[in-house]
Order: structure tokens, then sequence, then C-alpha cells
């Protein structure tokens, strides 16, 4: 039998490594030793790779492309476990997301760009490949030797988090546009960990330590509104759906009373 994963990290782990030239391909099984992975309660090591997902008999994959968000980056644990793991993060390149050197916008570029890198590789003696698919008509469900690959875009961070671009919805549009050009786009998900411009998210991280993680006002804004519609709007053939995980209630109602008028109108 032949498996769907909807969302999965094939990067976040290795976005993460040392630098660029020394930094491990989308293939490579990061694990850290027993004491940080309890420690981290299973966080590093249950993040994937391709080689795992092609061992899984994974056909098709939603590959998430996920900067790491600037608060995040300074969470109290994740600098402690940063310091801890031996040649697995490098401190530098949280420093960077922190302090705005390296922009979430820059980051996901970096990261479609790191996941293409590499499309095929030796799994237990087998070469195995990435085919990202362009049209549905390309996907063959029976390749066992093949991951074929859509993307989704995790946190409207990864949009609008650049230089001056926090309150320009143009450019933020513009922003989407550019990776909705660059790779197929199954879904977006517009809420995730930290305050963002488009959707109020749910409180899912009181433990990171830090305030920045509490959700603030109520419910989808007009940027939120604005998102939707150019997701929604054909481009290439192909439309973008809307991810409601990380939502709060009030953005989640919001969201389905908006897109219950848009079909009506």
């Amino acid at each position: 039998m032949r498996y769907v994963d909807l969302h999965v990290h094939i990067s976040l782990k290795t976005m993460l490594g040392k630098d660029s030239v020394k930094k491990p391909t989308c293939w490579t099984d990061l694990n850290v030793s027993d004491p940080i992975d309890k420690l981290s309660k299973g966080t590093f090591d249950s993040q994937s790779s391709l080689s795992q997902l092609a061992r899984g008999k994974c056909s098709l994959a939603v590959a998430v492309i996920y900067p790491l968000e600037t608060k995040l980056a300074d969470a109290d644990i994740l600098q402690v476990l940063a310091r801890l793991i031996d040649g697995k993060f490098c401190n530098k390149r949280l420093r960077d997301v922190k302090t705005g050197q390296w922009t979430s916008f820059q980051y996901a570029n970096d990261e479609l760009k790191h996941i293409l890198s590499s499309t095929t590789q030796t799994v237990d003696g087998v070469t195995k490949s990435l085919k990202v698919l362009e049209q549905w008509s390309d996907y063959k469900p029976l390749d066992e030797h093949t991951v074929h690959a859509v993307f989704t875009i995790e946190g409207g961070h990864t949009i609008s988090y650049g230089r001056n671009e926090k309150e320009d919805i143009t450019k933020m549009l513009a922003n989407l546009k550019h990776f909705r050009a660059a790779c197929p786009l199954f879904y977006y998900t517009m809420a995730h960990m930290q305050q963002m411009n488009f959707a109020n998210h749910a409180y899912g991280i009181k433990g990171a330590g830090k305030f920045y993680f509490v959700p603030r006002g109520a419910g989808l804004s007009d940027y939120g509104r604005k998102l939707i519609d150019s997701c929604y709007t054909d481009f290439k053939g192909r439309k973008v759906l809307i991810d409601v995980k990380h939502m709060s209630l009030r953005s989640r109602l919001d969201f389905y009373e908006y897109r219950a008028s848009r079909v009506m109108a």
C-alpha cells in the first residue's frame, strides 16, 4: 500500500544546519541523542526526511514551507536546545531570524530552493526520486521509487514579515503570487504560533516562556479576507485552499462566514 502525507516538514531541521555549503539535503535523517529527544519531548526526532518518506512508502507528500517565526527563534527552550545539539543547529541562524537579518520571505525562498536542490538519492541501496507535480496527470501513484510532492505555506509571516512589508497588503499578495509561480501550492495555513496580520491564532505554544505567542485581537482581518480572495483566484490553472489549522475559533467562524458569502455572491 502507498500513502499520502498531507503535511510534512522535510526541510525543517536541515534548514537550521551550519551553513549552505555543509547543510545536509532533505534526504538526510537528523537524529539527536536520547536525552535531548526526551528534553524536547520528541520534537526533533519526530521531524521527517525524504528518506523516511521513501521508506514509509509515501507516494504523495504535501511539503511544508515554514520559516521559523522571529519570536520562536528567541524562545527560551529553543535557545537552550540549540546550544546542546552539537553540530545539528546553528545559533547564528537563530540569531539572524530573531533580528530580521534573515527575513521570513528570504528564509522561505531559501527553503524551497533547498528542497529542490537534491531530487535523487540512494535509500537502502535503491535509487529514489522527488518529483514536484505541476499537474495531476504527472502523478504516478504506483511508482514505488518516487515521492511526488506539492507544497503548502505555513504561517502568514512567510509573506508579510519582510523589511517594511508588514503593513503593505499589495507587497504581501505579490509575495504570495511569487510562491504560486515558483511551486504548486495546495493550501495555505494563514495562522501559526505568532500573531500575524491576517487572522487571530489559537494559543498553542504556552511552554515557550514568551508572551509573544498570546493571541491578540479577534477573528479574521480585512487583510485576511484579501488573502483569501487572492488564494481563491485562479493562477496557472490552480487555486489555493485555506487551511484553518492554528486559527482561533473566532477566526474560523469568520472564515466560514466569509467563504459562504463569496459562494452566494
